[in-house]
């Protein structure tokens, strides 16, 4: 009997840690819009990722085993103040991490107050308000530290309270990211060359972001992206372009959804003033719009 009843229990426990069946995308979809490549600034941190680069790992490694060398003193893990907008609620940072910008997603008013609970064992909430020309974060810990961010014409200012000397970004055909470093040390240079076309300078050659066809475009040496009908692909440069694993994006009538490289299924809609990210079918975050 006590046999019986462990193999049960043992059967049980399997069934439980079996892998599931990745859930589809949505069917009910919005159409695209077009591939972008604009250079901005992105202070909020209203983001959800899509694809994080892990720490320690060089965000200019691709499936080919190649990199190149990159400042040690830099985490391409943590989010960057600037990048570029590539459409469709789509931004992918200077360092390489890709995420859906709520902010241009839903077209947010310009002023805000927004209050996102996190779920988990202990959840935690961020509270983000942006009143005139002055925006404020916090609660977001290490992962999205404290700041208070000044907006001028052609500039902006960031007071950050762990930094001995607190950066700035300017607004001249791209942007510019200036930690006011010694011998312009992290400084992060983002060149508009045309429109949906970015350079990024650099001791090393550096790398552009480009839309080359209305259905293609590549994003630094991070991504290449292919619309496919009311779905965009978007993989890591390799040597067959269309091989590989792939993120798949779309549009929905309430926000939107995808696939991360691993299979699972990210989900954002807005009902009302709260907006929803669910990971395959559960709650992970909520943002309540207290003020829009």
């Amino acid at each position: 009997m006590k046999l019986t009843l462990f193999a049960g229990l043992l059967i049980l426990t399997l069934a439980g840690c079996a892998t599931q069946p990745p859930l589809p995308l949505p069917g009910e979809r919005a159409p695209l819009g077009p591939l972008e490549a604009q250079a901005v600034p992105e202070v909020y941190g209203l983001r959800v990722d899509v694809d994080r680069i892990p720490p320690g790992q060089d965000q200019l490694a691709n499936d080919l085993k190649s990199a190149v060398p990159s400042a040690p003193s830099k985490d391409p893990s943590q989010y960057a103040w600037v990048g570029v907008y590539m459409g469709n609620g789509l931004f992918v940072d200077s360092n390489g991490n890709l995420a859906v910008d709520l902010y241009r997603l839903y077209k947010l008013e310009p002023q805000f107050q927004i209050l996102e609970t996190v779920q988990g064992l202990v959840p935690y909430q961020i509270k983000f308000e942006r009143s005139g020309d002055t925006f404020q974060r916090a609660g977001g810990g290490s992962n999205l530290p404290d700041a208070k961010v000044d907006f001028s014409s052609g500039e902006i200012d960031l007071t950050l309270p762990d930094r001995t000397t607190q950066p700035s970004i300017m607004i001249d055909k791209g942007v510019t990211y200036d930690a006011h470093g010694f011998m312009n040390a992290g400084q992060t240079q983002l060149q508009q060359e045309r429109d949906n076309y970015v350079n990024s300078p650099s001791l090393l050659g550096g790398y552009a972001f480009i839309v080359k066809k209305p259905d293609l475009a590549d994003y630094g040496s991070r991504f290449i992206v292919r619309k496919e009908g009311n779905v965009l692909m978007i993989r890591h440069p390799s040597m067959l372009m269309d091989s590989g694993k792939a993120i798949q994006y779309v549009l929905t009538p309430t926000g939107c959804a995808f696939t991360d490289m691993s299979g699972n299924l990210h989900t954002i809609s807005r009902v009302s003033n709260l907006i929803t990210v669910t990971v395959n079918g559960k709650v992970d975050r909520t943002y309540e719009l207290l003020k829009s």
